[in-house]
């Protein structure tokens, strides 16, 4: 297993703009209660 380095970047209330080392990029979606709403390409939540 080897560590990437990883960046958040606040977008807004409700979004961060998530990369990582090994070319991977994101933009995650938070609730209020600050848990993922949407993680594209790894989970996304349903109400």
């Amino acid at each position: 297993m080897v560590r990437l380095d990883q960046t958040y970047r606040r977008l807004d209330e409700h979004r961060f703009d998530y990369t990582s080392e090994g070319d991977f990029a994101a933009v995650l979606v938070y609730d209020d209660a600050g848990l993922v709403v949407d993680y594209p390409g790894i989970a996304r939540r349903f109400a």
